[in-house]
Formats: C-alpha cells, sequence, structure tokens
C-alpha cells in the first residue's frame, strides 16, 4: 500500500515535489539505498504519514476532482475519511493515511489546510517539529515492493529523520510505546548512515534547520 500510494503521488509531480513520506514508513527509503533490510519490527506499521509541505499552497486540479481522499480512492476505494478524525482515512483493511502538516510558529494562526476545494477532503492536520523535516533535504531511493516491481519513495534526509526520532523520544506527551520505538528507530537509522551511507555528513549545512539542541542531541 505504501508503494502504490507513492506511485500514485508521483503522478502529480507539484505534488509529489510538495508531499514526504514520514514515520516508519520512511525506513523503506533508507533501507532500499542503503541495500540492507532492518529487521521486521522496525519497519512493521499498518499506516503511512503523508507530510504536506504547506510553505507554498497546492490544489490538485480537475483531473483528480475530489481532492487527497480522491487520489488515495484511486489506489484502493475503500478508503474513507474518517469522521472523528478529518486528517485521516481508512480502507477495509484497516490500513491508515494520516495528512500532515508543519504547525504554524504562531499558535494563534494554527491553519488546517486542504488540497482542495472538495467539501469531504482530508484536512491536514499541524503537528510540531514537523516543519525541520521540510526544511532540510528530501531523500529518494528506489525500492522494491512486495510484488517485486520498484517504487521511488521521497522521505526527509535520513539524518534529519535520526535526529527527529531522538527529539520524539524525548518529549513528555509522547505515548510511552512510541518513545521507545521513536528511540530505536533514531538509533538504526543514525547507525545506517554511518555504516552504509557515510557520504551524508551530520555536521552538514544543510541540515541547519534543525535546531542546535536537537543537532547536538545526536554524537555527531
Amino acid at each position: 500500500m505504501v508503494a502504490d500510494i507513492s506511485r500514485r503521488l508521483s503522478d502529480f509531480p507539484v505534488l509529489a515535489n510538495k508531499t514526504l513520506i514520514v514515520g516508519t514508513s520512511a525506513l523503506y527509503a533508507y533501507e532500499a539505498a542503503a541495500a540492507v533490510y532492518f529487521e521486521p519490527d522496525m519497519v512493521a506499521t499498518d499506516d503511512v504519514d503523508v507530510l504536506w509541505d504547506t510553505r507554498k499552497k497546492i490544489s490538485i486540479a480537475s483531473a483528480e476532482p475530489k481532492g487527497f481522499i480522491g487520489l488515495l480512492k484511486s489506489v484502493d476505494k475503500s478508503f474513507e475519511v474518517m469522521d472523528s478524525n478529518k486528517y485521516r482515512a481508512s480502507n477495509k483493511d484497516g490500513f491508515i493515511v494520516d495528512l500532515i502538516q508543519p504547525a504554524n510558529k504562531n499558535v494563534m494562526f494554527s491553519d488546517y489546510s486542504s488540497m482542495s476545494d472538495f467539501p469531504e477532503d482530508l484536512v491536514a492536520v499541524e503537528i510540531k517539529g514537523l516543519a525541520w523535516l521540510v526544511s532540510c533535504p528530501k531523500f529518494t531511493a528506489t525500492g522494491i515492493d512486495d510484488q517485486g516491481f520498484p517504487v521511488d519513495i521521497t522521505a526527509p534526509d535520513p539524518r534529519a529523520f535520526a535526529m527527529h526520532k531522538n527529539w520524539l523520544s524525548t518529549r513528555g506527551d509522547r505515548n510511552p510505546d512510541k518513545k521507545k520505538r521513536d528511540l530505536e528507530q533514531s538509533i538504526a537509522v543514525f547507525k545506517l548512515v554511518s555504516d552504509k551511507l557515510s557520504f551524508l555528513d551530520f555536521s552538514d549545512d544543510a541540515l541547519r534547520a534543525m535546531p542546535l539542541e536537537i543537532r547536538k542531541s545526536i554524537k555527531m
């Protein structure tokens, strides 16, 4: 499902340029680039988070008449927006897609954005810390899906991912089980970069979007 959604996003270049696969599903891009496999428990997930960079607004044109939910339905017609969480869609198998966006720096001007004028489209939810990921370099790698077909996955830079996950693991308001997994994924990706993608330097100026205290939290 992650592969199918990634392919569908790539059918709309403007949209693909403004979205990233984040969270656990981003690990597929990193393992593909490094020609390794993470332990199955590390990548096990029944959802995918699509991060929309809303710094420059876009709108899905009439070629996809029902917005982002229409795009998902073109992958699996059983996808429906969940009434209780308008940023989330689920299909008949319980696979979940969340549309998320960086939080506004000024909480007085929080915004919930939709990619279309379709009234039943998903509405992206703001989450703190995502601005760092969209401001760091993107990372695209070609993986192989469960049916053996290639798929391009665009995710945050793995260095930014490792630092962001480490930060999440320290947050007091984070679910303890998620904090544990955040730390495990942070350590795994940091080790992968150090061992297999050593051309990626953690001291790179391209990562300056990450706050200094977070950059210091990872041993450079």
